[in-house]
């Protein structure tokens, strides 16, 4: 399989990161190797915390934030530049935002769960 494999992560400091891991064994670095920069990167929320969940159908990322927003963003434009992102308020923040996020069977309905 010559597709690039690539690893999608919510980071601490509330970025979206996109990896592409490398082919072969030389582009890894083991435990004591370098830390690996991000391929591609956007802002996904305003507070720590938060989830982030891939659609069944991979066609969708959806980010749960520590603010309370919960984020649907198309998986081939997960940066938002084409504008595809739908953000919502959901959850108060003061009480910890969003906790969980998941897709429905079939990725047709969203759930979400929050302190509040």
């Amino acid at each position: 399989d010559d597709m690039a494999q690539v690893v999608i992560s919510l980071a601490a400091d509330k970025m979206l990161k996109r990896f592409v891991l490398p082919q072969d064994a030389a582009g890894w670095g083991g435990p004591t190797g370098r830390p690996r920069a991000a391929d591609a990167e956007t802002p996904a929320t305003l507070k720590a915390g938060g989830s982030l969940t891939l659609s069944g159908n991979y066609e969708y990322l959806l980010v749960g934030s520590g603010d309370g927003s919960v984020t649907l963003r198309g998986l081939t434009d997960w940066t938002g530049a084409g504008g595809h992102v739908l953000e919502r308020m959901l959850h108060d923040s003061y009480l910890g935002g969003v906790s969980g996020a998941a897709f429905g069977m079939n990725s047709d309905f969203v759930v979400t769960c929050g302190k509040d």
